[in-house]
């Protein structure tokens, strides 16, 4: 009887176990830097280790025997211990890096000074610019991977310049002019006049796409005004100032606690970007978003009316892919969640573009020989104007904007049988899925040609 009860009382032990859900044992990805999310037997449980070996353990967050974590993967197979309350596993990992020669730089601009320290109310600030740029980009990679795959995509994301330890390369570019000289620009214009200086310092866009945060930018506690700060992308530069960079991630080892630290922002000492919720959250929330928004539209994508999407608003919620719930703010002064259904994503229109983008490749492949998409008007016997949109390569994707050139409609070729090289739609039709007289179409085919076309030039 006694060895009864001590198997009774053994057995939710024997029987405890942690849970990997979204990734299988041995998977191989082209990123090095997973995010985790999985089950947990101990309920009571708040955190989450994952140890890989090398590496420094990373605390992820636990609720009701949920968890989401991040591993730092070194390339080949790695093997993560996790741990979370009195229980452990270990799963395999493999890590291939991408030879896509199309790259994500970054790149901390400073000005003639030669100056790297950016502006914080911190009184200890590290002013560690290099890792904290890095792990935001690193976080960015690795949240790309999971929505393209949560889109059925698989874990295609961007390539990044990484270094021997799978650490994001900050590259440095010093300005010619002072920071007075920006200071008094718009953003438009600061982003005009810096993207050919940058581009001469040795960092083309031919094949890669610049992200640029300036270390330069200034609140005036007295004017209560922000100088050179702008969140703008498109071609090859996204362009950011660098006023939320104190509250950003010092390491992946830090990630969580970034993104729910309640310390209050003070506005008259700093530049509030948090979206109203005046706390450091917050402002890595929106700021680390809004980078990830401006580098899709260098990509090429237009905003969308799916407010969950990041090419919407949805990148001020961030956090919310690191926590379980929002932690209490200026807006909302108690904990609001948990959230289930309200995480930011690449929207199914953002989502399906990217999906063919050379950008998102993983491997290197020779586009040389290749041709864009072409558009053409033509009548038919009831003289109704039909649009005739064609690409040799087969087209995938054909997105119709409207108002403010945000994609409210779009059709998808994600079948692998015989691709269409060719596609009509009446003019009626394109107007009223646009829900008015002028729009744009966006194709772009298998390989990755992409192409916009303005109604305004094409229709009679």
């Amino acid at each position: 009887m006694r060895l009864l009860l001590l198997s009774l009382l053994l057995a939710p032990c024997l029987s405890a176990k942690v849970e990997i859900s979204n990734f299988s044992p041995g998977e191989t990805i082209r990123y090095p830097v997973p995010l985790l999310r999985g089950t947990c037997s101990d309920r009571e449980a708040s955190s989450i280790t994952v140890t890989v070996a090398g590496r420094p353990p990373i605390e992820g967050v636990a609720r009701d025997g949920q968890f989401i974590g991040l591993a730092h993967l070194a390339e080949g197979e790695n093997q993560l211990l996790i741990q979370c309350g009195g229980e452990e596993t270990r799963f395999t990992l493999h890590y291939r890096p991408q030879t896509n020669r199309h790259i994500v730089r970054s790149i901390y601009a400073v000005d003639s000074s030669g100056d790297t320290d950016y502006q914080s109310p911190l009184p200890d600030d590290p002013q560690n610019y290099q890792e904290k740029f890095g792990t935001a980009m690193l976080l960015l990679q690795s949240l790309t991977a999971e929505w393209m795959n949560d889109q059925g995509f698989g874990r295609r994301t961007f390539n990044l310049e990484l270094d021997e330890e799978q650490m994001v390369i900050v590259r440095t570019f010093k300005d010619e002019h002072p920071k007075e000289h920006y200071f008094a620009m718009d953003g438009l214009k600061w982003w005009r006049e810096i993207y050919g200086p940058i581009e001469r310092a040795g960092f083309p866009t031919r094949e890669a796409k610049n992200v640029v945060v300036a270390g330069y930018t200034y609140f005036d506690p007295e004017k209560k005004k922000v100088f050179a700060h702008t969140a703008l992308g498109g071609g090859g530069l996204g362009l950011f100032g660098s006023g939320g960079m104190f509250s950003w991630p010092d390491s992946l080892p830090d990630t969580f606690r970034a993104f729910s630290d309640s310390t209050a922002v003070d506005p008259g000492r700093v530049h509030d970007d948090s979206a109203g919720r005046r706390n450091h959250w917050g402002m890595a929330a929106t700021t680390i978003g809004a980078v990830c928004h401006e580098l899709g539209h260098t990509f090429g994508l237009p905003h969308t009316t799916d407010r969950k999407g990041i090419m919407a608003r949805g990148f001020d919620h961030l956090n919310r892919m690191f926590a379980f719930d929002d932690a209490p703010s200026a807006r909302k002064h108690r904990v609001i969640g948990p959230w289930k259904n309200s995480l930011p994503y690449w929207a199914p229109n953002s989502a399906s573009f990217l999906r063919y983008s050379r950008y998102f490749s993983l491997d290197d492949i020779d586009y040389s020989k290749d041709a864009r998409p072409e558009l053409e008007v033509r009548q038919d016997r009831d003289k109704e104007d039909l649009i005739h949109v064609s690409a040799r390569h087969g087209v995938r994707f054909v997105g119709i904007s409207g108002a403010g050139d945000s994609v409210c409609s779009h059709d998808a070729y994600h079948d692998d049988g015989e691709m269409k090289r060719s596609l009509e739609f009446s003019l009626s039709e394109l107007r009223k899925r646009a829900g008015q007289d002028d729009f744009a179409i966006r194709i772009i085919d298998d390989r990755g040609n992409y192409r916009k076309f303005d109604s305004k030039k094409f229709v009679r």
